[in-house]
């Protein structure tokens, strides 16, 4: 049976900067997607405390729920209905911007305090909600070369694989500073629009690493 329903996307857009790059990516993805119901959040605007690991949410009368009544609660309940997750950040000092970090540290309450194996042998703790949802990273480098990516690939696939989404893919334009001339990226912003053509991400499985 095919469901009607309009798909649900998160998106956590970290950059600081104005009118950004990433920005731009971001927004010609969700464009591609069609008909979605979009949620866009930009953590450095909103009042988002870290986690403070007292881990109230997993004992006592608060289990389950963050002490801390801040605008995270947000995002987290769109994210228990979502249908995609995306997080559009460039790289600072090779990860994510903290105010992108701080986000993903706050899902600590997704988690209960047990401890399990996955299908993969990895230890894990079992999740709270787990929205049949998948996972894509947009980001962008001003270095040219691609390995500047890594670490931060490696920690959205390894949070895609705990909280229990599906990784679907990633988009990574380095050299992101030639956005300052606009016709050398205007062809390969359009490839990041067409990526996502019907919302499957089935597209070169969205795994988009563009040069110039």
């Amino acid at each position: 049976m095919i469901s009607d329903k309009t798909p649900t996307v998160l998106a956590i857009s970290g950059s600081l900067r104005s009118l950004s790059f990433t920005e731009k990516m971001l927004d010609s993805l969700l464009e591609g997607m069609g008909d979605v119901e979009v949620h866009k959040f930009y953590p450095h605007k909103m009042k988002i405390g870290p986690c403070t690991s007292c881990w109230s949410c997993w004992q006592g009368k608060n289990k389950g729920e963050c002490v801390q009544k801040d605008d995270f609660q947000s995002i987290y309940d769109v994210y228990k209905k979502c249908d995609y997750f995306i997080i559009a950040a460039p790289v600072y000092v090779f990860g994510f911007p903290a105010t992108v970090k701080n986000v993903i540290d706050r899902f600590f309450v997704n988690m209960e305090s047990s401890q399990i194996l996955m299908d993969n042998g990895i230890t894990n703790h079992p999740q709270r909600f787990t929205p049949k949802a998948k996972g894509v990273l947009v980001s962008s480098c001003g270095f040219p070369d691609m390995e500047n990516f890594a670490l931060m690939s490696e920690h959205f696939k390894k949070f895609m694989m705990h909280i229990g989404l599906t990784w679907a893919g990633e988009i990574l334009i380095p050299s992101a500073g030639a956005a300052n001339i606009p016709h050398l990226l205007d062809d390969n912003i359009e490839v990041v629009r067409k990526s996502a053509y019907d919302g499957s991400f089935q597209v070169a499985a969205c795994i988009l690493h563009i040069g110039l």
